[in-house]
Formats: C-alpha cells, sequence, structure tokens
C-alpha cells in the first residue's frame, strides 16, 4: 500500500511539470523593428551652438508652462519644470539606494526630455561627462556646461562664512548653512547665463513647501 500511494504521488506531480514551460521558452526572445529612428543621448560639448541654445530654450519654455501637479501634491510649484523638481524631490527617498534606482530615473528623465521635445526641443536629453573636466581646478571650471553664453552659467557666488559662523542672509537649516561643502568655489545665486535671477520655489533638500 505505501509503494502504491507513492506511485500516486509521483505520477500527481508529472502533470503539472509537464505543463511548466521549460527554462529556453521562458528566455524566447521575441524581436520586433518599430523602433526605427530612437533617439540618441550626447554629451553636451559634442552638440552644436545651435542645438545648446535650443536645448536651453526649451527648458526655458517648461518655465512658461502651467504645472500639472496639484498644489496639494506640491505646495511650492508653480511651472511645468518644477513639476519634474518637486516629484524627484517627494519619491528621493523612496527610489535612491535600492534596486529600481535606475529604472525610475531612466523613466523621470525620458518625461523630462518628452516634455523638451514638445516645446520645440529634437534632440534628445543631452549628458555631462565631467570626467572630460576633472584634471584640474580650472579645467572643471572652465567646462563648457559652466559658460555664460552656450551652458547653463557659473556654479554660483561665492557664499561667504562657515557653517559655525554663517553670514547675515545666507538661508539656513537648524540654525547651520544647508550644506558644507569644502573648497567650495560659489554655491550662491548665479550671476550670469540664461538661468541668471532665476527663482526655484521649492527645497533647499526635501521641502516642497512654497517659498521665495
Amino acid at each position: 500500500m505505501v509503494t502504491y500511494l507513492r506511485l500516486l504521488a509521483a505520477l500527481a506531480l508529472i502533470n503539472p511539470l509537464a505543463a511548466m514551460p521549460t527554462s529556453n521558452q521562458l528566455v524566447k526572445r521575441q524581436t520586433n523593428n518599430t523602433c526605427t529612428q530612437p533617439l540618441v543621448r550626447k554629451e553636451w560639448r559634442t552638440l552644436s551652438t545651435e542645438d545648446r541654445k535650443s536645448y536651453i530654450d526649451a527648458v526655458k519654455c517648461l518655465y512658461n508652462k502651467p504645472a500639472v501637479n496639484s498644489k496639494e501634491i506640491l505646495p511650492g510649484v508653480t511651472n511645468r519644470y518644477e513639476d519634474f523638481v518637486g516629484d524627484h524631490i517627494l519619491q528621493a527617498s523612496a527610489n535612491h539606494f535600492v534596486g529600481h534606482f535606475y529604472p525610475w530615473h531612466r523613466l523621470h528623465v525620458w518625461a523630462y526630455e518628452r516634455e523638451l521635445r514638445l516645446c520645440g526641443y529634437e534632440g534628445a536629453q543631452p549628458y555631462w561627462d565631467w570626467s572630460l573636466d576633472a584634471a584640474s581646478y580650472d579645467d572643471m571650471l572652465k567646462s563648457p556646461v559652466f559658460d555664460p553664453d552656450t551652458g547653463f552659467g557659473g556654479n554660483g557666488e561665492w557664499v561667504p562664512g562657515t557653517p559655525e559662523n554663517p553670514e547675515p542672509g545666507v538661508p539656513l537649516t537648524g540654525g547651520t548653512l544647508v550644506f558644507n561643502m569644502s573648497d567650495r568655489t560659489g554655491g550662491g545665486c548665479i550671476p550670469n547665463g540664461p538661468f541668471a535671477n532665476l527663482t526655484l520655489h521649492m527645497g533647499p533638500q526635501n521641502s516642497v513647501a512654497y517659498n521665495e
């Protein structure tokens, strides 16, 4: 009787196992040719002057578009650009130092890229290979990314003072500077370039409240 029961148990396993797909079936690759002209993301300095300015104009365009996020979700949001800033602030703790860090940021960059193209930019989201400018301090400051005409402007005016004794008027959190970066070369308002005098209404750090 024991042998017979064991036989029944073995037979019961055979049917579902036979129905399961093999490993070859699970990894069988299927292809299609629907994406014939994929966008190619390029390093900033390889873009033509015209393309750089077109990109910057598209970013400015987002500042002139209304936000789509609710004020209940992002109290400080005032335009389409800040929608992306606020989304990243809200989800930063859940999408950093985790396995889906890359997929989430790919989606975020893709959505931003799509909005830029709706503003007339015809290229893909560029990137900055900062290692090309890392040979020296001067090389970094002279990077095309910081160019005031065909880049994003400088890295801000010098913020005086120390974390323990900051100058009056410097934004503080808990009585100290928000960020303490040794050997900093700026950190204040950007005085030149296409984004000079631009106001961001959220931050610093994880705040999405409106600020001036």
